[in-house]
């Protein structure tokens, strides 16, 4: 039996996250989602609005997201996540997962691999059919953290 392995070479990593809730102020509407904590810049860049995440150099891009979802009232409720390059909705990649309960609140997240170019960006999206419901960051205790809202994490894997 033969194995394949290819070497990985010189990568990159970074890691974007937010300390603020997020919210849908109308239902089945897009929002861009914020990452307002930024702490490692190995040559990735996120714009003003804090929305769009931009590569510097040509690879293969593994992108790791995940959201804490905190939903408001009892009623079910679907919420949608996808990513977009460039401004455009990546085909295909859509998460939907549904909450339901108030005050229920669970971690969902998806692992996408993208070939980009440099100076391409990446934006995640999501939605929800009922406004009850945020992307929630929690303070830090006595006995733990902080906890993000969404945590996006980034590594280029191949030139």
């Amino acid at each position: 039996r033969r194995r394949h392995t290819r070497y990985i070479g010189d990568w990159s990593s970074d890691v974007c996250s937010s300390d603020l809730n997020q919210t849908v102020g109308a239902i089945n509407t897009a929002y861009a989602i914020t990452f307002d904590s930024h702490p490692l810049t190995d040559g990735i860049t996120i714009d003003a609005g804090k929305t769009k995440i931009t590569v510097p150099t040509d690879g293969i891009y593994v992108f790791n997201f995940s959201a804490q979802i905190t939903s408001t009232s009892a009623s079910a409720k679907n919420i949608y996540f996808w990513p977009k390059i460039n401004g455009s909705s990546v085909a295909g990649s859509t998460m939907k997962v549904t909450i339901k309960d108030s005050s229920y609140t669970m971690v969902t997240s998806r692992t996408g691999i993208f070939s980009l170019s440099a100076g391409n960006y990446l934006e995640a999206y999501w939605a929800s059919d009922d406004t009850a419901v945020q992307l929630t960051a929690n303070a830090a205790t006595a006995f733990c953290p902080a906890t993000p809202s969404v945590t996006l994490s980034i590594y280029r894997i191949q030139n």
